[in-house]
């Protein structure tokens, strides 16, 4: 059962990681773009 959880968390991170990068380099580029260079 342990291991069933680890997997299904795994594959629940793994969907949502390329969302989650998509979030972050999109929260880096507003914060990049706001910073005076």
């Amino acid at each position: 059962m342990l291991f069933f959880a680890l997997d299904c968390q795994g594959i629940f991170i793994f969907m949502h990681s390329k969302f989650l990068i998509l979030f972050i380099k999109k929260m880096l580029n507003k914060k990049i773009s706001g910073i005076p260079w």
